[in-house]
């Protein structure tokens, strides 16, 4: 399947729901709507939920593209990131190599329910102002 993905904003949470399988393409085009978003927070500190179940991996053009976005975000405020995923050692490898430029600036986590990711969300000061699950259909 092509790679696509969804993007919203909902207050301090900048939320990412990526599919398929991506190319550079997909990746910039993605940067580039990320970056549009990012320009609307009013806070100097925001979260990213990202929904990876549907993900497909990528060309190694998409994660130089994805290494790149993550540290743009870093420097504009992303201070914690939430990852939602069933367990999945391949995605963990990359996922990790798309972070480990900016580890120390960042915190993740990871967790195979929505509701995790939000609730630590939640305790680390970022809360979305729909506290109902996230209809990944909708979004």
């Amino acid at each position: 399947m092509k790679g696509h993905y969804k993007l919203s904003l909902d207050g301090q949470i900048l939320i990412s729901h990526i599919q398929g399988q991506w190319s550079g393409t997909t990746a910039l085009r993605y940067a580039e709507e990320v970056r549009e978003l990012v320009a609307g927070i009013s806070v100097p500190n925001f979260a990213h939920l990202l929904f990876f179940d549907e993900w497909e991996l990528g060309t190694p053009q998409s994660q130089f593209i994805t290494e790149r976005t993550v540290s743009w975000l870093v420097s504009k405020g992303m201070s914690v990131c939430a990852e939602v995923f069933s367990p999945d050692h391949l995605k963990e490898f990359i996922l990790n190599k798309a972070t480990a430029g900016v580890k120390g600036n960042l915190s993740i986590r990871r967790f195979d329910k929505q509701v995790d990711a939000l609730d630590w969300l939640a305790a680390r000061g970022f809360e979305r102002s729909n506290n109902n699950s996230i209809d990944l259909e909708t979004l």
